[in-house]
Parts: C-alpha cells; sequence; structure tokens
C-alpha cells in the first residue's frame, strides 16, 4: 500500500463522520447515528489495518538478481533499486536499497 492508498484510508472514516455530523444537522436522527456507527467502525477497522506490519520484502531470483548486480555495479545502488521497484512496486525504496546492498 502506498502513501496515496493510505492518506485516502486514512480519509474515509472521517468523511464518513462528517456526511453523518451533516445528516445529524438536517434533522434525521437515525440516519446520523447509523453513520456515526458506520464511521466509528470505519475508523477502527482502518487503524487495525494500517498498524499491521508490512511482510518482509521477497528475495529476487537469481536472474533478476545477476541483472540487479550488473546495474548496481554500472550506475550505483539507486538506479538498480529504481530498477528492482519497477517490476515490484509493492517494495518500499528502503527495502529496495537493502536488497540490492545485499546482492
Amino acid at each position: 500500500m502506498n502513501a496515496r492508498e493510505r492518506t485516502l484510508l486514512r480519509l474515509l472514516p472521517l468523511a464518513i463522520l462528517l456526511a453523518a455530523g451533516v445528516i445529524g444537522f438536517a434533522g434525521r436522527t437515525t440516519l446520523a447515528l447509523l453513520g456515526l456507527a458506520l464511521g466509528f467502525a470505519a475508523l477502527v477497522l482502518v487503524g487495525v489495518a494500517l498498524r499491521r506490519p508490512p511482510g518482509p520484502a521477497p528475495e529476487p531470483g537469481p536472474d533478476e538478481a545477476s541483472a540487479l548486480r550488473v546495474r548496481r555495479e554500472r550506475d550505483g545502488e539507486f538506479p538498480a533499486a529504481r530498477q528492482l521497484r519497477e517490476g515490484r512496486p509493492e517494495v518500499s525504496l528502503l527495502d529496495a536499497v537493502r536488497l540490492v546492498r545485499g546482492l
């Protein structure tokens, strides 16, 4: 999950709670209470989802590892890490650099 997705996920419960407040001011008490319940449930679920630590970055295969080694020797660590992330966008930049350094 990238930073933009995390931000949108954090804003979702707040949007639900805001909508519940607007509905409450409009005089629809039952809908407002339902919105509040959904908003707080979403807030808890998002909090749990964002606290889960990411899994370890998968090791590159032998062919990919040799291509990354060649790129690291020729251009440096950052271009090799960027090449790794092009094929695996779920790997963070920090993990990609660590994998390239470990090759």
